[in-house]
């Protein structure tokens, strides 16, 4: 199907936006790693810190995507050779910072109607075009997010969590994504024993709370019942899976999102079941699918006391929020 120039436009501005959250989103889980020690490290005296780079980088975006239209990129009260120092107090005031430049950016893209693509944007009095300025701007950004992957990444040492496929287990990603392909064999006993992932529907509810319910350390509540569930699959189509083997459920896990971030709900693998990598690909097809509706992150919840949920979950390179708490209410308490 054929786009018009409008509906093109706006797909420029939309994979724009995507393509940026998915710099800021690997960088994002990168500084995640590393304590507020190592985010002031230089490597030497030659090269910049992790918090000077986010400095710079959210002082670029301001300048450049303030009144972006109607003003030139490079501000007047911008002071570049300042973002070179490290002048913060506190990881919260790097963090701060960094988040307000992302900001500027965000808002003034998400604000863009498809005729401001054929208009022009100056940067120190040059001339650009919108898509130039946009593709300008992004190679900017994800020249220094990959900077700051690379510093994390050594800083971190061995306690690296992977951001992407871990060496060595393309295959498996492939596997739990398209299942074996024509003429492939698989390329381990633990792939071949492997069942198929498929989309969760109606008709496997009953058996997939059963599942739940015979798994220690999964706790259900008053909404886990087959009309609310099936009201949850309906808004998310396609999102949470199940494995089937023998005609019956295996494995199991919920999946949706919120139009911003992703959540994970309730991965249960029957116990003759496990430590065949069923889990995890149950896992990838749900973060497949949620990055292909362009969900850069995703979350979930688990118990404090469950030790071995814990553990898989880090295992597997999710990170978890000490400062974060989850508050809940029951909408139908009056």
């Amino acid at each position: 199907m054929s786009l018009d120039l409008a509906g093109l436009a706006a797909e420029l501005i939309a994979s724009a936006i995507t393509s940026f959250e998915s710099s800021k989103s690997l960088a994002g889980r990168a500084v995640m790693q590393l304590s507020d020690e190592k985010l002031r490290v230089a490597l030497d005296e030659n090269t910049n810190s992790i918090a000077v780079i986010m400095k710079h980088v959210a002082g670029n975006l301001r300048s450049r995507w303030t009144d972006p239209l109607t003003t030139d990129g490079e501000k007047p009260w911008r002071n570049r050779d300042g973002e070179f120092v490290d002048s913060f107090n506190s990881r919260q005031e790097i963090i701060e910072d960094w988040e307000a430049g992302w900001a500027c950016l965000f808002d003034a893209l998400r604000s863009m109607r498809s005729e401001d693509v054929s208009k022009s944007m100056f940067i120190r009095g040059e001339r650009h075009s919108v898509p130039l300025a946009i593709q300008r701007s992004l190679a900017h950004c994800s020249y220094h997010c990959g900077q700051i992957v690379m510093l994390a990444r050594v800083l971190a040492g061995d306690k690296w969590e992977t951001l992407t496929i871990p060496r060595g287990e393309s295959e498996t990603y492939n596997h739990a994504v398209w299942g074996p392909r024509v003429g492939t064999p698989a390329s381990s006993p633990r792939e071949a024993d492997n069942p198929g992932v498929i989309p969760m529907t109606a008709d496997h509810l009953e058996e997939v709370i059963a599942l739940w319910n015979a798994t220690e350390g999964l706790v259900l509540t008053f909404s886990d019942n087959v009309p609310d569930l099936k009201r949850y699959l309906d808004s998310n189509p396609g999102m949470s899976h199940v494995a089937v083997r023998d005609g019956h459920v295996v494995a199991a896990v919920l999946c949706g999102h919120d139009g911003r971030r992703g959540y994970l709900h309730h991965l249960a693998v029957a116990a003759d079941r496990r430590n065949q990598g069923i889990g995890r690909a149950l896992v990838k097809a749900c973060l497949s699918n949620l990055l292909a509706t362009g969900i850069q992150q995703c979350n979930l919840f688990i118990l404090e006391d469950h030790a071995a949920g814990r553990e898989f979950w880090t295992r597997e390179g999710w990170s978890e929020w000490p400062t974060i708490r989850l508050l809940s209410k029951r909408l139908d308490d009056g």
